[in-house]
């Protein structure tokens, strides 16, 4: 049996203005994750409940540093189910690409 599920292959910067450009900007999920630099926060524990744009205490190369964002770009949950109303779906399944799996599979000896 082939049973496509609904998760997907990352996609990078170049195929998400393909797939927008060809699907729709509903086709993907953006995600930013922001986090502190573990070596910032201990380094500047006191002064971060100051706001750290307006803290003269903190150096201007530093302040950058605190807070680093992470990107993830994704194919949006649901797409699978939908791929008749974005397009043609053989194209969109192949500019997809969603994740496979076999089940059931048994080898058969000629």
């Amino acid at each position: 049996m082939f049973v496509p599920s609904d998760r997907y292959l990352k996609v990078d910067e170049d195929e998400v203005d393909n797939l927008k450009e060809d699907f729709g900007n509903d086709i993907i999920s953006e995600e930013s994750k922001y986090t502190f630099d573990n070596k910032m926060v201990e380094k500047y524990g006191e002064v971060l409940s100051k706001l750290i744009l307006e803290c003269d205490d903190i150096e201007e190369d530093d302040k950058k540093k605190i807070i680093k964002t992470t990107k993830n770009i994704s194919i949006k949950k649901g797409t699978i189910d939908k791929m008749s109303e974005i397009g043609n779906v053989k194209e969109v399944y192949e500019a997809v690409r969603p994740i496979v799996s076999l089940k059931n599979v048994s080898i058969i000896n000629s």
